[in-house]
């Protein structure tokens, strides 16, 4: 009797603990074939994915084919990989397709860019996985990769995210291009009158540095 009643209340303890997998939420299925999903994905929208997600460190990002149902994609910083990730596709019917991102492990367990890692060159904003999201979703709904689409988060190891500038408005009597801001003329020289008995004339101004013009 007491090891049946061990067994039955088992599966009750393991399920109070956590022991019950917690749902997740169904995936997407997109009204594409596997070979046009493939296609897509090769062709995502990667530059908006850097200026977004990337920190101050300089990165580059390629992608290649895995066989028939993937793309893979390699993050790079002077030659060096500092990340990966993969978007494996999968036939729904006759005529949807399923993605779903595969990223590396990492030796300190967990995935890679997980959101609690912290790397001696961090490229890339944590957590990556809705970047990634983001970046496919675009890619196969034909759309450009969209940062709002991505619930903030706050990455201590990568402060104030993506170090690309927003462009400057020209200010007003400037000369108009977009990204320039007007040129503003130097300061007057102050005056001041000698004293005889004490000075020989007012002190030499140094001419300031010439402002940057566009050419």
């Amino acid at each position: 009797m007491t090891r049946i009643a061990l067994i039955l209340i088992a599966p009750l303890l393991l399920a109070g603990c956590g022991g019950t997998p917690t749902p997740q939420p169904a995936a997407t299925v997109y009204p594409l074939s596997m070979t046009d999903a493939v296609a897509r994905l090769g062709k995502a929208d990667t530059a908006s994915f850097i200026r977004a997600e990337r920190c101050a460190l300089p990165i580059d990002i390629t992608s290649a084919r895995e066989g028939s149902d993937a793309v893979r994609w390699q993050v790079t910083s002077s030659f060096f990989t500092i990340a990966s990730f993969t978007v494996r596709v999968q036939a729904q019917g006759a005529t949807g397709t399923t993605a779903a991102i595969e990223v590396p492990t990492d030796p300190a367990g967990g995935e890679m860019y997980d959101g609690g890692k912290r790397y001696d060159h961090q490229g890339l904003r944590q957590p990556l996985r809705p970047a990634i999201q983001e970046l496919l979703d675009a890619a196969l709904t034909s759309r450009a990769f969209d940062p709002s689409h991505i619930a903030a988060a706050s990455d201590a190891f990568c402060p104030g995210g993506a170090a690309t500038p927003a462009p400057a408005t020209p200010a007003p009597g400037g000369n108009g291009q977009p990204g320039l801001t007007a040129v503003q003329p130097p300061p007057t020289a102050p005056t001041s009158t000698p004293d005889p008995n004490t000075d020989s004339g007012p002190p030499q101004v140094v001419a300031p540095n010439t402002p940057y013009r566009d050419r």
